[in-house]
């Protein structure tokens, strides 16, 4: 379809662009931006507001259950926008087509010298 389309030819231009070293990107593209005759692409950081997810479980036209991740902002965390301009979640919400390039190492290095200090390992 459409959607495999276009993700393909950006995939591409990033392939031949930044060659094949081993990244990580994030691209959405919403079911509004494929209605568009000329979608805009566009580079938005990740939304850092923590959500509750929760799983729908659901059938296919044959039949099959699959699972559609869906959630809400979590109340309990503190409001407050950290990110410095457009984010995923304005990005696709506004029917753009969305991609961020990620980093693969999440590792919270500030944790673990805390834990270091405190943790007999």
């Amino acid at each position: 379809g459409r959607a495999a389309e276009t993700a393909a030819g950006l995939i591409k231009k990033i392939l031949d662009e930044n060659g094949t070293e081993p990244d990580l990107y994030n691209i959405n593209i919403p079911v509004s931006a494929l209605q568009q005759d000329k979608p805009k692409i566009v580079l938005a950081e990740m939304d850092l507001e923590h959500y509750w997810e929760t799983f729908e479980k659901r059938l296919d036209p044959m039949g099959r259950a699959y699972y559609w991740l869906s959630g809400h902002p979590d109340p309990r965390m503190p409001k407050g926008k950290k990110n410095t301009g457009l984010t995923d979640m304005q990005a696709v919400a506004g029917g753009c087509i969305l991609l961020t390039p990620l980093q693969f190492d999440r590792t919270n290095r500030t944790k673990m010298e805390q834990m270091k200090k405190t943790l007999l390992f």
